[in-house]
């Protein structure tokens, strides 16, 4: 059954005070049980303005238990008396969207060279180990996806951003959720934080025992130190005893030597790039309509601030780094209120990131952008024919967005 509205006797009715000038529509309801589908009913059968009134807000209440529901729409001319006036409410995250909310479900494309800063990076490094990150500091500031060592040599993400503690002894542990002053800490299980970076084999260099190479796409181990030949292209083969000049060195990873090279699930790989391709993603975009007075160019100025901004703290519901403020359209209504139409993207956080096989990224912020680096190698096939190829060996996370607080926006 249909939801019907039957005016009241005593709407329309004119009041004027001091404030201003208004008019309240009385309505009664009934076919339906629902209270979200005669509100949401209701607030598409009122116009957005009534003899030169604009409108305000409406209430919907049940009218005792006769299954109908008093409705009511208030208008007013005063821009004062509207003021204080906000249609956005925060809903929860499974409360249906009101009709303020617009939505536009896209797919985007974006290039960039360089970054605010270098979030996180790492190393390829066949036997587990990473570059390892900086040691944890006394009152200092740390952000989402910062990564200290502490504790022995323990490896801790920063969930919560903030300012660490003045005094103690960090974070310690193998749990999540360690508090440190502002910041919150969890363990990284299984980063032991202590490799080094894999060194790529070059002619003439000099290595001691215990040096890792990566040699012709596989991994090798100096067992004597030494330096290693002025001329070839490095240690090749399997086995124990391989001699390099003065070096000698032991095979360490898998039997790879296929005849189609192994490119570490790279793209469309060239002789002299990694040429990728483009796919479809899922780009969620959104907007909010909110009314607003007074506008004036201080605010017009901060919300210009805000425009590719993301949010630096958890905003409607929506974690930190996830969202991103697109700009704001506004028009003036009668009664000098304004209606501001706010656009936001939104981009889901990401954690344990693999890229290849071997390099792992603890965590991406949604607006945060990864890039890999390649590295110049030669494969032997096993017919003993030799090709050059790029293979990555570097993972990127670099912060191209300034935080922004979505506090001071006008909804």
């Amino acid at each position: 059954m249909p939801i019907t509205f039957a005016e009241s006797s005593d709407s329309r009715r004119m009041a004027l005070s001091v404030q201003g000038e208004g008019q309240r529509l009385r309505f009664t309801a009934f076919g339906s049980t629902d209270e979200v589908a005669v509100r949401a009913a209701f607030i598409a059968l009122m116009p957005e303005t009534w003899d030169d009134l604009t409108f305000v807000g409406a209430d919907i209440n049940p009218h005792l238990n006769s299954g109908l529901w008093d409705c009511t729409a208030d208008y007013a001319f005063s821009a004062e008396r509207a003021a204080g006036v906000r249609t956005l409410t925060i809903p929860a995250a499974d409360d249906p969207l009101g009709p303020e909310f617009e939505f536009d479900l896209t797919a985007q494309t974006a290039h960039i060279t360089q970054s605010l800063r270098t979030v996180t990076s790492r190393y390829d490094k066949a036997a587990g180990g990473v570059n390892p990150p900086a040691a944890h500091a006394l009152s200092a500031d740390y952000q989402i996806g910062d990564l200290v060592t502490n504790d022995g040599g323990k490896v801790y993400i920063c969930v919560v951003g903030g300012h660490s503690a003045g005094g103690g002894a960090g974070p310690t542990g193998t749990t999540a959720g360690i508090v440190d002053g502002g910041v919150t800490w969890d363990y990284m299980t299984g980063s032991a934080g202590g490799g080094a970076a894999v060194l790529v084999w070059a002619n003439a260099t000099a290595y001691t025992s215990g040096d890792e190479v990566d040699s012709h796409g596989y991994l090798y181990t100096c067992t004597t130190g030494g330096t290693s030949a002025a001329t070839g292209d490095g240690p090749e083969g399997t086995g124990t005893g391989i001699t390099d000049g003065t070096a000698v060195w032991s095979y360490v990873s898998p039997d790879l030597d296929p005849a189609a090279p192994d490119y570490g699930q790279a793209i469309a790989v060239s002789r002299d790039r990694v040429n990728g391709c483009d796919i479809y993603v899922g780009h969620l975009e959104f907007a909010v309509t909110a009314q607003y007075y007074p506008v004036t160019l201080q605010l017009i100025e901060t919300l210009l601030d805000l425009v590719g901004t993301f949010n630096g703290e958890p905003w409607y519901n929506f974690p930190t780094k996830t969202l991103l403020y697109l700009g704001c359209t506004g028009s003036p209504r009668p009664g000098n209120i304004w209606t501001l139409k706010h656009r936001f993207a939104c981009s889901k956080n990401l954690r344990s990131v693999a890229v290849g096989s071997r390099v792992t990224i603890p965590f991406k912020g949604g607006w945060d952008f990864l890039w890999c680096a390649y590295r110049d190698e030669v494969m032997t096939t096993a017919s003993g024919n030799k090709f050059p190829i790029q293979r990555p060996y570097a993972a990127y996370v670099e912060q191209v967005y300034r935080p922004g607080d979505y506090s001071t926006l006008p909804i």
